[in-house]
């Protein structure tokens, strides 16, 4: 049997099929960015390397002015924040160095508490002993078995926290030398990233100095904060420049700022 459609209700019927029509190819484009969205999700890590109270406010910093540290804090509070908003698909690698009290031991108070919010199964907790993620227990097994159960492309690791001219340079480096991809290896690839807003060192590692006064700020480990006095036109660069460069000499992802945008917790 056949109904007659007036004029008058075509157009609003011809109107509400197409909106169907668009909500469809809508729905299937957004079921296909989500399902893309959470394998990138699954094959991301974040590193973060001795976020303690001592780098802030403890054993560390004792005998150094506190502005030294600001740079620490801040970058602390940016790894609290992301925490506190970032997908429990990304797998979570959280180092601690040793120090001679509990107070300086234990993480900075809001990224322990962002932390503890999370599910902790998706967090793997080492203490490392030395300058290299890969010296801590049970951190390369937990590196190899992420690169051989990622999917679909090269999974990526991304390093933030302390110090960027250290323990964060000396990781990402030994990390991008063993996951480097040599076609001699049967090793699994990763692509090894540093966020510099989720990592910081003391002020005065972003102090620019000429080679030869930077030469002597390292020698003495850094404890000769006063500024390049030399009046010459060579180029100036600070430990923290000089950490930046290495890595990214060595293969390194080295960002301003990684996207984590598309790593964030869906709100329903």
């Amino acid at each position: 049997m056949f109904y007659r459609v007036s004029g008058s209700l075509l157009l609003p019927l011809l109107l509400i099929a197409l909106a169907e029509l668009e909500y469809m190819r809508f729905a299937m484009a957004a079921a296909s960015v989500s399902s893309l969205s959470t394998a990138s999700t699954r094959n991301t890590a974040l590193v973060l390397l001795d976020c303690q109270q001592s780098f802030i406010g403890g054993f560390w910093m004792a005998g150094v002015d506190p502005d030294e540290v600001q740079p620490l804090r801040l970058a602390f509070d940016r790894v609290a924040a992301l925490l506190s908003k970032l997908s429990t698909d990304v797998r979570l690698l959280v180092t601690q160095c040793l120090f001679p009290t509990a107070y300086d031991f234990e993480l900075y108070a809001p990224v322990n508490d962002a932390l503890a919010a999370r599910d902790t199964s998706t967090i793997k907790r080492v203490i490392k002993p030395g300058n290299s993620v890969l010296h801590a227990r049970g951190a390369t097994q937990w590196f190899d078995e992420f690169a051989a159960n990622s999917t679909d492309t090269v999974p990526t690791v991304v390093f933030g926290g302390c110090t960027l001219t250290s323990c964060v340079r000396v990781s990402a480096l030994d990390l991008c030398e063993r996951y480097s991809g040599d076609s001699s290896s049967s090793r699994r690839r990763l692509n090894v990233c540093v966020d510099l807003n989720l990592c910081a060192a003391r002020a005065s590692n972003y102090i620019r100095r000429c080679r030869s006064c930077l030469t002597r700020y390292i020698t003495v480990y850094g404890r000769r904060t006063e500024p390049c006095t030399c009046k010459s036109g060579v180029d100036l660069i600070s430990p923290a420049d000089k950490a930046v460069m290495d890595m990214r000499s060595a293969g390194v992802n080295v960002y301003d700022s990684f996207d984590w945008s598309n790593f964030y917790v869906t709100e329903m």
